[in-house]
């Protein structure tokens, strides 16, 4: 019988360290899978600024070479900004 006994102890220690293992081995998973997505998410808000850095300039660019267009197709833009805007608002308020 207690033999018996102390073969359930060290069985049930070597599942207690086998989880702690398995459970050490998790979270070392679930860290690295956070400090990729963390990379990644960092490199596609680098690109994504970059980009828009890009457009910015470029617009800059061509508002110095053709000054009239700028200024029409930004009158152009405020106009329909402008209406989708109030059109939004109206619609707000009759709910």
């Amino acid at each position: 019988m207690a033999n018996t006994t102390n073969d359930y102890k060290k069985s049930a220690n070597g599942l207690a360290s086998d989880l702690a293992y398995k459970a050490h081995e998790s979270k070392n998973q679930l860290s690295q899978m956070a400090y990729d997505s963390g990379e990644k998410i960092g490199s596609v808000a680098s690109d994504f600024a970059s980009s828009a850095m890009d457009t910015v300039r470029y617009s800059q660019e061509y508002v110095k070479k053709n000054p009239y267009k700028g200024v029409a197709i930004a009158a152009t833009a405020g106009i329909f900004a402008g209406t989708v805007l109030s059109s939004l608002m109206r619609g707000r308020r009759r709910d």
